[in-house]
């Protein structure tokens, strides 16, 4: 792996990603902040002390994720991308205690 970003110092590397990125057809923002999307909320999950909403993360157009997320998963994902509405949907569901199960909604 001796390409030249691998030697680049990090700050160097996001700077080269943002420079690159209109090139690509990408806004510098959707290369450095994921995409959000609210999946679930189980209160059966909840109930046995588990992460109880699941959140969908879309980090490029070829990397995405469905992952548990607990309520100290919401608020440290909001503190570090901002208040996201997948984000808040999904910490309202823990504020509310109640039975939401829209699968797949957007």
């Amino acid at each position: 792996m001796n390409t030249q970003t691998d030697q680049l110092p990090l700050p160097a590397i996001a700077e080269a990603k943002t420079d690159s990125a209109p090139e690509l057809g990408v806004t510098p923002c959707s290369a450095v902040f994921p995409k959000f999307r609210f999946y679930e909320y189980n209160s059966r999950r909840k109930a046995r002390g588990a992460e109880a909403v699941r959140i969908e993360v879309q980090h490029d157009t070829n990397f995405t994720e469905l992952l548990w997320m607990s309520r100290r998963d919401l608020v440290l994902n909001i503190k570090e991308f901002g208040e996201d509405p997948a984000l808040m949907r999904g910490l309202e569901c823990y504020s509310q205690n109640t039975k939401i199960s829209n699968a797949g909604t957007k």
